[in-house]
């Protein structure tokens, strides 16, 4: 078994001295370093201590950060020798408050865009899947490229790729499937989806996703007040019961490795399915092999009692 060395401290081992590891490239052109059980020993308790104190200091640090980037303006002048010494009052006014005021803007496009009337489709099944790509993992600062939508019975509710507000490139690597800049540079803004997304809500009960909880995080606007939402993810992690010590619960597999256990033929799609569309698929197949193995599990379980 192989693992980065941050994937080794995620599981509470740390690097023995002296080694080196192999070096391998990944699909993207990434490098990483990847030791194995033999090169790595677990944490000390005092150094499990050192991981934790040194994660708190990082946030205290950023807590005065933002805090600071909030005052700034309300600071006299003859106190602002007080602010942190990394205070950096260029980043400040050129990179700090017009990404405000970006975010100001877009709240207001949202806010309007939620004004409009829904879209209605038709979705017998009453279940939908979703999956979105990104330019990265935090809903507050990355955008999202691509929403894409199936029912219950796989028929298309929605593929679109969207234009971002905040990044204008993205590192290769961003997401599963990547997503050249021009692939999106006349793609509709994600508030010029609402009405359609709205309306897609609002012909199901059950919301379906791999990681539903980061992409609701992404489309936090809409209302899912009702809606049962599954997360593949979650309920496969015991399934495969690959234990994580350090967390004491179970560890999130990947879509594929979910795809792969259930036996999904990626190339069951069409060639021009690609991308979140693609996992969509993956995902559905994927709940409906959980839900029946879920189904036989409950019934050996009876026959027992």
């Amino acid at each position: 078994m192989e693992k980065t060395e941050k994937q080794w401290k995620k599981l509470g081992f740390v690097l023995k001295d002296g080694v080196t590891g192999v070096e391998r490239t990944q699909q993207y052109g990434s490098r990483y370093t990847y030791y194995t059980e033999n090169e790595v020993r677990p944490l000390t308790e005092e150094e499990k201590l050192q991981i934790k104190e040194k994660a708190r200091e990082e946030r205290r640090l950023q807590r005065i950060l933002l805090k600071a980037y909030k005052d700034y303006e309300r600071y006299p002048e003859d106190l602002k020798i007080k602010l942190p010494l990394y205070f950096d009052e260029r980043f400040y006014k050129n990179r700090y408050l017009p990404f405000k005021e970006k975010q100001k803007e877009i709240k207001d496009l949202i806010e309007k865009a939620l004004q409009k009337e829904a879209v209605p489709c038709s979705n017998p099944s009453r279940i939908i899947v979703i999956d979105i790509e990104t330019t990265g993992f935090n809903e507050y600062h990355e955008d999202v490229l691509q929403i894409s939508i199936i029912d219950g019975d796989g028929n298309i509710m929605l593929n679109s790729y969207v234009k971002p507000y905040y990044n204008s490139r993205w590192f290769l690597g961003a997401g599963l499937h990547y997503i050249a800049p021009e692939m999106v540079a006349g793609a509709p803004e994600l508030h010029e989806l609402i009405p359609q997304l709205k309306g897609i809500l609002d012909s199901c009960d059950t919301v379906i996703g791999y990681n539903t909880g980061f992409v609701i995080s992404f489309l936090n606007f809409l209302d899912y007040s009702g809606k049962k939402e599954e997360d593949v993810m979650e309920d496969f992690a015991p399934i495969y019961g690959e234990w994580l010590p350090s967390l004491e619960s179970h560890k999130w597999q990947t879509l594929g490795t979910c795809a792969d256990y259930y036996g999904y033929d990626w190339n069951s799609t069409e060639d021009s399915v690609s991308g979140a569309l693609r996992d969509c698929y993956a995902i559905l197949h994927c709940y409906r092999c959980l839900k029946e193995q879920m189904k036989t599990i409950m019934n050996q379980c009876r026959k027992k009692e």
